[in-house]
């Protein structure tokens, strides 16, 4: 019976015979009694509940698993552990706290008991990862195929059997300077959208450090970043809005969310320092504004907002988490989504109060111990500290016409002293702050700021569900270094815990990240003039249009949560690690993406051949290695080949019946049909569908 339609009798007592249940037996199936024959096969990882102990079996790999009580003895009963079984656990048992939440006193019992298996099921999903590598077997990747066909970047061969992502997963101790190939790919798809030939040469010829300084100070030079802005000005241009019907606005460009959607995708591609606009696409998440719905497209007066929330994530994206959170505050694009326009003495209006605390600066609890990190009455406190902002007229920097501005008025502002944060050691005053004071005091004195923080932007770049001293560690790094984002960064991706197995494809893949990485490896050959510029321009639209329709929207997230179950986006207290993305609506349009960003590729005649190092007299399995190696930097599997190599010889004909074709190269017509289908048939194995 699902719990939304019994009684308030019936749902305490399903909860109690449930939840009664040991945790260890609710997340497996697969349960062993430790005899006293057996005994030797276990060996206990932890002393401390839930009890982690490894199982080994002669002749097979390691199994992690737990105890139903107490340290390993005869009579124990070790059950298989698993994490997706977990995670799954948890989201019921939160279902359950809040029904039973709803039905007061009467469930008192039964919601202590769901309570306590909650906070255990968060504690070992917390402390699994060092437990993994304690195991041997448990997460080891298999040996890499032999026999490829064509030369791959294999792992370096002086490295003993299981010598990569060797890292501990709980040290931010700094990983070894020589890298294999497989590890810098994995540094490079975690953050930078697959990087470049350029930024894997680095990491091959120069090692970890530099390629970490590479990634956070950028490898362009001055003139390159000058073409570059200059061409993401003028395909941003492309996008922009004139009313030619309008004699007074003739000539007069006006902003368009389209218009920084096309700017922001043309950048992401062509730029050599890839690590700013992927943290651009965090920063987007993070302080969510959904630029399609603020009204601003298209309008002479506030259109100007959208250039400037586009910037203000930019400038700061590898700057300063606080001058970003500042920036927020005289935002136009944020006050108008959360209306702090309208939040002044007498009128109060909680929007921006509430998502500053709550989403941007503390999180509702602590992601380790899960206590609260403020209550209601901080909520209406900070509501008052942030009044005073009206809309006001400003001008458009680039063409002098009335532009929409924000502006403080102290005469608007709630000046009257209020409680906050009055049970947080350090942070709790009774007193009135100015906005921008009550920023920096969320910084500054809230323990709970930099370890929210640190949590929530590391746990997307290691592993969802960070232990307590990595998180601790990195909530110092950020607070002493005044909420700079390069020191962090630089500690994250040069740690031990980057190049663990904990870390390793743990994440499934965004669309957006799938797309811009596609675009990367075969970027279009745009054309600035004449018809095909207009292919150009669509082939740029259908990148972020492509990921939109599988879920995710550039500079368009949902809501203010940005989009929930992405990789570690853990405001709610629930570990995720991409399952938002996984409907099979979505999985179809990210196909559907890729077939249709092929299309204008085909359009603009990119040359396939070339691109992947195709030859005359390749057979189809050499044609599907190079196409894979080409999109992952990785040999092909036996498996994966077959498959592939049967798209290239098998057609369909009108009755639907296949019939066996031969690979012929030097047919365009060929070239045109296949190796585009089949590079995204690539794209979508199970290797690019994590990170």
């Amino acid at each position: 019976m699902p719990l939304s339609d019994c009684s308030p009798f019936k749902c305490a007592w399903i909860a109690v015979l449930t939840l009664l249940l040991p945790f260890v037996q609710a997340v497996s199936q697969s349960q062993i009694r430790v005899t006293k024959e057996a005994r030797g096969a276990f060996s206990q990882l932890d002393q401390k509940s839930p009890f982690f102990t490894c199982f080994v079996q002669k002749g097979k790999p390691g199994r992690l698993g737990t105890l139903d009580r107490g340290p390993l003895k005869v009579g124990r009963f070790w059950s298989a552990f698993s994490e997706s079984a977990t995670t799954r656990q948890i989201a019921k048992l939160e279902a359950t706290i809040r029904k039973l939440t709803k039905q007061g006193r009467r469930s008192r019992r039964a919601l202590k008991v769901a309570s306590a298996q909650l906070a255990a099921a968060k504690q070992a999903l917390q402390k699994v990862a060092p437990f993994r590598e304690q195991c041997p077997g448990t997460s080891a990747s298999p040996a890499p195929p032999q026999g490829s066909p064509t030369p791959g970047p294999w792992p370096d061969p002086t490295l003993p059997p299981g010598g990569e992502f060797v890292g501990a997963s709980n040290s931010l101790s700094p990983y070894r300077e020589a890298l294999t190939s497989a590890e810098i790919n994995h540094l490079l798809d975690k953050v930078a959208f697959g990087g470049s030939p350029q930024l894997r040469d680095v990491g091959m010829n120069r090692g970890l450090s530099e390629l970490v300084d590479a990634l956070v100070d950028g490898i362009g030079t001055s003139d390159e970043l000058s073409r570059l802005n200059a061409a993401t000005d003028d395909w941003t241009a492309r996008g922009f809005y004139f009313n030619e019907d309008d004699s007074e606005l003739r000539g007069i460009r006006i902003w368009t969310a389209e218009a920084a959607q096309i700017g922001q995708t043309y950048r992401t591609v062509f730029t050599p320092d890839p690590l700013r606009e992927w943290m651009t696409l965090q920063m987007s998440a993070h302080f969510a504004v959904n630029l399609d719905r603020i009204g601003f497209s298209y309008s002479t007066f506030s259109g100007h907002g959208i250039p400037l929330h586009w910037e203000l994530l930019r400038r700061e994206a590898l700057g300063s988490f606080r001058n970003l959170a500042q920036g927020m505050l005289t935002d136009p694009a944020m006050n108008f989504w959360l209306n702090n326009k309208d939040n002044r003495v007498g009128e109060p209006n909680q929007n921006f109060a509430r998502e500053l605390l709550e989403l941007f600066t503390l999180g509702a609890v602590d992601p380790i111990s899960a206590k609260a990190n403020y209550g209601e009455d901080s909520v209406s406190a900070a509501t008052s500290f942030l009044s005073g902002y009206y809309e006001s007229m400003g001008k458009d920097r680039d063409t002098g016409r009335d532009a929409v501005g924000i502006t403080y008025d102290a005469a608007l502002h709630d000046s009257q002293g209020a409680p906050i944060f009055t049970e947080i050691p350090g942070a709790a005053r009774v007193q009135s702050f100015t906005p921008q004071a009550i920023v920096d005091h969320i910084l500054s004195n809230h323990p709970g700021a930099p370890r929210y923080l640190a949590e929530r932007f590391a746990g997307q770049m290691l592993y969802p569900g960070l232990p307590e001293n990595i998180v601790a560690l990195l909530a110092a790094k950020l607070k002493s270094d005044n909420y700079e984002w390069k020191p962090f960064l630089r500690l994250v991706l040069k740690s031990q815990a980057m190049f663990s197995r904990s870390a390793e494809r743990i994440c499934i893949t965004s669309p957006l990240e799938s797309a811009f990485k596609l675009a990367r490896r075969f970027p279009p050959p745009l054309v600035a003039t004449g018809e095909q510029s207009r292919i150009s321009y669509y082939s740029l639209y259908s990148i972020f249009s492509g990921a939109q329709d599988a879920g995710q929207g550039l500079f368009r997230p949902p809501s203010v949560f940005g989009w929930k179950g992405a990789c570690n986006i853990n405001r709610a207290g629930v570990v995720a690690r991409g399952e938002g993305w996984l409907t099979a609506q979505k999985q179809l349009n990210v196909g559907r993406g890729c077939i249709g960003y092929m299309n204008y590729l085909n359009e603009l005649k990119f040359d396939f051949t070339e691109a992947l190092g195709l030859l005359q007299g390749d057979s189809a399995e050499v044609v599907a290695s190079k196409v894979y190696g080409s999109l992952f930097d990785a040999p092909i599997s036996p498996e994966a080949r077959v498959k592939l190599a049967s798209f290239l010889t098998t057609e369909r004909n009108d009755e639907g019946t296949d019939r066996v074709v031969s690979v012929d190269l030097s047919d365009e017509y060929y070239v045109r049909r296949k190796i585009p289908r089949l590079l995204c048939i690539a794209s979508g194995l199970f290797e690019s569908g994590r990170r």
